[in-house]
């Protein structure tokens, strides 16, 4: 695992390596606390997707067990986003509300701010996102607010992942994410529909790995349409640094029979577009998620399977599969 901590003092650059493991935890630290003249800016590298996200902060940082297998263990050829997180003194408080409120934030139109408020919007903002115009995110934190920031699920939660998939041309698709015989099957549906139970029974029955049971990026590739796994894992807890062609898209109902069929492209959307994670005051993010969303369903199989939860709904998709 490769960590590189880049020294800047006034023109000079240094960088150098550290692999220190915290003994007696699984998770790594990158980097240990020493002072020098200048700023210290810890660097490392992800695979988000397919695409290199590198991340450069001024804080040391554990990194969670789930990121650890996303982590590039040489220095990639090429950066794709640049993800900068630094604490400063102030934070910008626009005096309205903003154009959509979550539950912890604002959002503002202007340069894609995304104001972050401790225990609701109610109270005082202690971090921003910035989305910029080249597609790199700063991120901004109130230094009393770092230990917000001390794991890296604190940080990546806050940094828009669907936005970031979004300018890359991938969709963030609700979905568990199995791979069999080197392809790809999504499960995809509301929460409760019996995605993981899917998922499991063809782990236990076809011997198929489980990718990622909550989520999958979703977006072209050399080898066609592609599923890839991503460091969020939701309530599974399953999340791998792995990726396969998709060969079928599979939405899930309950029923008391089993019954399958594949969908019209009208059907399709109308079932995939809530799955898909969107930023609905933004007409631009919609439009290309449909269009998108419009091609993948053109390309690759889209299938209702309206099931029971046992082993017969793996044979009566099995077979489906083998005519698509």
């Amino acid at each position: 695992m490769l960590y590189v901590i880049t020294i800047q003092e006034k023109d000079s650059i240094f960088s150098v390596l550290d692999e220190t493991k915290k003994e007696g935890h699984k998770s790594f630290v990158l980097w240990s606390s020493f002072k020098i003249m200048g700023n210290i800016m810890k660097t490392f590298f992800i695979n988000f997707a397919g695409c290199v996200v590198k991340m450069q902060l001024m804080h040391d940082i554990t990194i969670s067990e789930k990121l650890q297998p996303f982590l590039f263990e040489e220095i990639p050829s090429h950066v794709d986003i640049v993800l900068d997180v630094r604490n400063c003194i102030q934070l910008p408080h626009p005096e309205e509300d903003g154009i959509w409120k979550g539950s912890n934030y604002y959002v503002y139109h202007e340069k894609e701010l995304r104001i972050f408020h401790a225990n609701g919007v109610s109270n005082p903002p202690f971090s921003v996102t910035c989305f910029q115009e080249d597609g790199n995110v700063s991120l901004l934190y109130l230094k009393e607010y770092e230990h917000y920031f001390v794991g890296s699920s604190g940080i990546f939660n806050k940094i828009g992942a669907e936005q970031l998939l979004l300018q890359q041309n991938r969709l963030l698709l609700h979905a568990s994410f199995i791979k069999y015989n080197g392809n790809g099957i999504l499960f995809s549906g509301p929460s409760g529909i019996g995605k993981s139970t899917q998922a499991e029974l063809w782990k236990c029955s076809m011997g198929a790995e489980i990718i990622n049971g909550d989520r999958a990026a979703v977006g072209l590739s050399d080898e066609g349409w592609t599923a890839w796994g991503i460091p969020y894992a939701g309530t599974s807890g399953i999340c791998y640094n792995q990726c396969a062609p998709i060969s079928a898209i599979v939405v899930l109902r309950q029923a008391k029979k089993n019954k399958i069929g594949r969908l019209s492209a009208i059907e399709a959307l109308r079932y995939l577009y809530p799955e898909v994670t969107t930023h609905q005051w933004d007409a631009k993010f919609v439009e290309k998620v449909i269009c998108l969303l419009t091609k993948l369903i053109s390309d690759v199989p889209v299938l209702l399977l309206e099931c029971i939860p046992d082993e017969s709904a793996v044979a009566i998709l099995q077979e489906e599969l083998q005519i698509c």
